[in-house]
C-alpha cells in the first residue's frame, strides 16, 4: 500500500477513532450497541445522499438538488401512503420514480444544455422543492408503521439500516470501481475532452450518473420518511 497516497484517509479514521474513544469517556451510553443503532438510523439517509454526490463529483460536477430531492421523496410518501396492509407500496413506488426523474432531468439539461452543473442543480432545486411544498405544505400525512418498523428496526437480528448501507455500499464501490460507466465516470472527471476523443460516450455517462444519484436520494427520502 502507498501509505503517502492514502495518508489523509488514514488520519480521517484515526481521528474518528480518538473521537469516538473520547466520547465514550464522556458519556458511559455513548460506547453502546443501541447507542450506534440510533447513529446510524440518524445518519443513513446522509450516507446515501453522499454516495449520489460522489458520484457526481467524479465527473467534475457537483449537484445541489440532492436535498430537493430528498424532501420530494419524503413528502411523497406521507402524502400517498396508506396504513392499508400494503399501503406502503404505492408510495415508495411514485417516491423512487420521482427520484429517477429529477435525477435523468438535471443529467439532461447538464449534458445536453451544455450549462454548468452547478447552475442547473441549484435552479431545479428550487422547482424540486416547490413541487415538495405543492405537495404537502405543512406538516402531515401518513406512514405505514410496519413499513417504518421493518426499515428501522431488524432483520434476523442484524440492524437493517446497517443492512441497507453495507448492500448500498457494495453496490456503489462495484459500479465505479469495478465496471466500464465507473471507469468512464473517472475519465470524465480526469479530462471530458480526452475522455470523448477516447470513445467516451460522455452525455450517456452524465445522463445515468444524475439519474442513478437521483435513485440514491429518493431512497434517502424514503428512509427518511419511515
Amino acid at each position: 500500500m502507498n501509505w503517502n497516497r492514502y495518508s489523509h484517509v488514514i488520519l480521517i479514521y484515526i481521528f474518528l477513532l480518538l473521537l469516538i474513544i473520547f466520547a465514550s469517556f464522556l458519556d458511559e451510553v455513548f460506547f453502546t450497541l443501541q447507542n450506534f443503532k440510533n447513529l446510524l438510523i440518524v445518519a443513513l439517509p446522509l450516507i446515501l445522499v453522499a454516495f449520489a454526490q460522489t458520484i457526481i463529483i467524479l465527473t467534475s460536477g457537483i449537484d445541489l438538488s440532492v436535498g430537493a430531492i430528498v424532501s420530494l421523496a419524503n413528502v411523497i410518501c406521507a402524502a400517498v401512503m396508506t396504513n392499508e396492509p400494503w399501503g406502503f407500496l404505492k408510495g415508495v413506488l411514485i417516491a423512487l420514480i420521482a427520484g429517477v426523474l429529477t435525477g435523468a432531468f438535471n443529467g439532461f439539461i447538464v449534458s445536453k444544455g451544455r450549462i454548468q452543473p452547478i447552475i442547473v442543480t441549484l435552479a431545479t432545486s428550487a422547482i424540486y422543492g416547490g413541487i415538495a411544498l405543492m405537495i404537502l405544505p405543512r406538516p402531515g400525512g401518513t406512514v405505514h408503521v410496519g413499513f417504518a418498523r421493518t426499515l428501522t428496526g431488524s432483520i434476523l437480528g442484524i440492524s437493517t439500516p446497517l443492512i441497507i448501507l453495507i448492500l448500498t455500499g457494495i453496490l456503489i464501490w462495484t459500479i465505479t470501481r469495478k465496471t466500464p460507466f465507473g471507469f468512464s465516470l473517472y475519465a470524465i472527471g480526469g479530462n471530458e475532452l480526452a475522455a470523448f476523443s477516447t470513445g467516451v460516450a460522455v452525455d450517456k455517462i452524465k445522463l445515468f450518473a444524475y439519474t442513478l444519484a437521483g435513485f440514491l436520494c429518493s431512497l434517502a427520502g424514503i428512509f427518511l420518511a419511515a
